[in-house]
């Protein structure tokens, strides 16, 4: 990546990871996003995701407002993995 991108990103956005503090914003953004569509996207199942794929998933905040403008999901289910961006 270009170092110039690369910096203009980082005074623009945060990347953390995901925990379930920005779950309602995050859940929001998923159900405004064409085509993003999770099959159990109950607070009790991401909670259970996060925690078994901990250090995998990321949230990306915007500086200026504080608000989720993307999120990464990867991990798995048991045997299969999924990514989710």
């Amino acid at each position: 990546m270009d170092n110039n991108l690369a910096m203009m990103i980082n005074e623009k956005y945060e990347f953390l990871k995901m925990d379930m503090n920005p779950f309602v914003e995050a859940a929001a953004l998923w159900k405004q996003t064409e085509g993003m569509g999770l099959i159990n996207d109950s607070v009790g199942s991401i909670k259970k995701y996060l925690a078994r794929n901990f250090g995998m998933n990321f949230v990306c905040i915007e500086r200026a407002t504080g608000r989720v403008v993307g999120t990464n999901l990867a991990g798995h289910v048991g045997r299969r993995g999924y990514m989710y961006t």
